[in-house]
């Protein structure tokens, strides 16, 4: 009697997984459908675990299916990253760096996020969640980054900002939307023009994710040529959430960056292997993306992005230089 009905239960489970994660695969249909996406693979792990619990219990066929289900899931949702073919084409090239994080609004030790900026060197910072206690203790890195835009915004959670070493283009001046979750800044890499992107989603439903990606249409598709866009988009990668926010900007999506988001309660060390995938990077243009991956643990609920890339030639003209304030 016991057996019954604990296989029962894991049938319940398991039928459940599998609509939940079946659903997420219609994520264009509804809002809903797409929050159940963003943990496609968590159901589909927890689908296979219910295969393995039915193997146990003898009931072949209901394991067998389980199992087939989670594989295909797994298999076909992570990629790893791999650079973009050609990249680099024309001979060697300069090699430059962006690192992405949110800070955590109320991070407990921001001289952590300092010593991972000076370590890893990047040329540009995307940074979420800049809260008003942020903005006093970002002020030593200005040395290093003198070119800087941080968007205002009443959300005590905060805005969006780029710190950059190399000079903004004179002339384009950075700008922010949206309540101070949308920031471009068009950054000169030795010669060559990139506007740099930064983004921060809302959560997804039942919140307001969907009316917002639908606001920052026009942004999107202002966008110029060049562009690398990085930022905590609070969906997966496999997500409708991001398929549009690429559609709308012309842009080809990292995949294969890996999760990078935990909630505080569990501990750091899960992160990397059972957190969301949900902060970003995008691309277009004359600009190669080499390499995405996870960063070293900053302090915050996110794990930082490290992003290398190029910028092959074109036919940008004299480009006049300015510090910004």
């Amino acid at each position: 009697m016991a057996k019954s009905r604990l296989e029962s239960a894991v049938l319940v489970v398991a039928v459940g997984s599998a609509l939940a994660l079946a659903g997420g695969y219609f994520n264009d249909l509804h809002p809903a459908l797409d929050s159940l996406a963003h943990f496609r693979l968590h159901l589909g792990a927890l689908t296979g675990a219910c295969g393995v619990a039915l193997l146990l219990l003898r009931n072949l066929a209901a394991a067998a299916l389980a199992l087939v289900i989670a594989a295909a899931t797994l298999a076909g949702t992570y990629t790893p990253f791999s650079a973009k073919a050609g990249a680099g084409a024309g001979g060697p090239a300069a090699h430059y760096r962006l690192m992405q994080l949110n800070l955590r609004f109320d991070h407990h030790d921001p001289a952590r996020v300092l010593s991972t900026i000076a370590h890893e060197k990047p040329d540009v910072v995307t940074l979420d969640e800049v809260s008003i206690m942020w903005r006093g203790k970002l002020d030593p890195l200005k040395a290093s980054y003198p070119y800087r835009i941080i968007c205002q915004t009443t959300n005590p959670i905060g805005a969006v900002a780029i710190l950059s070493r190399r000079p903004f283009v004179e002339g384009r001046a950075p700008r922010c939307a949206d309540r101070g979750s949308f920031a471009v800044a068009p950054i000169d890499f030795g010669g060559r023009t990139a506007e740099i992107v930064a983004v921060h989603l809302g959560w997804p439903w039942p919140y307001g994710q969907t009316e917002q990606v639908a606001d920052l249409g026009r942004e999107l598709e202002t966008l110029g040529d060049t562009v690398l866009v990085a930022g905590d988009f609070n969906a997966a990668p496999w997500s409708a959430t991001v398929r549009n926010v690429a559609r709308a900007g012309g842009l080809e999506i990292a995949r294969g960056i890996g999760p990078t988001w935990l909630h505080r309660a569990l501990p750091d060390m899960l992160r990397r292997t059972i957190g969301l995938p949900i902060d970003q990077v995008m691309w277009k243009g004359r600009l190669d993306v080499l390499n995405a991956v996870t960063g070293p643990n900053a302090g915050s609920d996110h794990l930082p992005v490290i992003v290398d890339f190029t910028l092959r030639p074109g036919a940008d003209g004299p480009i006049a230089l300015a510090r910004a304030g």
